[in-house]
């Protein structure tokens, strides 16, 4: 079984790594990646990649705060669950339905997130998924920035270049840090 390895490469998206068993009839925990919410639509099946691939029929996925709780055909019992422990799984790509005009969150996480004059923010990190529209999670050297993913603010996205282009609004700005004093240095 493949623990935690490499990429297979672009035709599969890494769904999480198996914590643990649930219940009694084969369930397992996944430790979910970021962004794998919500539950990719259309797919039918994961895979555990390595020496031996090996393919699961899913029936069923289910969200329990940031893990996901899977059904595979071929996890009878705790015991078949059990030794999924540590497993990384996959997605293929193409079984995966994104909706017209959205783009899958894996291909989004790594991206180079700069300003429109060119300054830098970070990488992207993580998408939280919310009821009004989904947060960028973006990590750099001038800290971490939650920047909502909308048309406003986002202005730009390049997926061959790896890059993509925001707008600030006022509020998104950083707060700026007060000046130390000199009575601060004693």
């Amino acid at each position: 079984m493949s623990r935690a390895g490499a990429d297979p490469g672009p035709g599969y998206l890494r769904l999480g790594t198996v914590v643990r068993s649930h219940g009694l009839r084969g369930q397992v925990v996944v430790d979910a990646l970021p962004g794998a919410y919500p539950l990719p639509r259309g797919a039918t099946s994961v895979w555990v990649l390595g020496e031996e691939p090996r393919r699961y029929t899913l029936e069923r996925a289910q969200r329990v705060g940031r893990s996901l709780v899977l059904r595979l055909a071929e996890l009878a019992r705790r015991e078949d669950s059990d030794r999924m422990r540590g497993a990384e799984l996959w997605l293929e790509r193409a079984e995966l339905e994104a909706p017209d005009g959205e783009t899958p969150t894996d291909d989004l996480l790594g991206l180079a997130v700069r300003l429109e004059d060119g300054t830098e923010l970070g990488r992207l990190e993580d998408v939280w998924h919310t009821g009004a529209n989904d947060v960028y999670v973006v990590r750099g050297p001038r800290g971490e920035w939650l920047l909502p993913a909308i048309d406003s603010v986002v202005v730009g996205l390049d997926l061959k270049e790896r890059r993509a282009t925001v707008r600030l609004l006022p509020g998104l700005e950083p707060t700026p840090k007060a000046a130390a004093s000199e009575d601060d240095d004693r």
